[in-house]
């Protein structure tokens, strides 16, 4: 099984696009209609279609959200 990857509002959608040139699975939030939505559900969106999420956002791991999701793809 090969890594799939939902990138956030916080990514350009550049970087989604040259992986997605590369015949790598990626989706943005745009492409799941989730802009505006909050870093839990950006994740819980991830989890159920086993993504990696990626983000720039550096407060995304905080306690609360890790005892939500312990178990997740990933988070880059």
């Amino acid at each position: 099984m090969s890594l799939k990857y939902h990138l956030d509002e916080n990514m350009p959608h550049a970087v989604a696009n040259g992986l997605k040139q590369r015949g790598v699975n990626a989706t943005t939030s745009t492409d799941a209609n989730m802009i505006g939505a909050t870093d839990e559900e950006q994740l819980t969106h991830a989890l159920a279609d086993n993504r990696v999420l990626v983000t720039e956002d550096d407060d995304l791991l905080t306690p609360r959200m890790s005892a939500i999701h312990r178990i997740h793809r990933g988070v880059h």
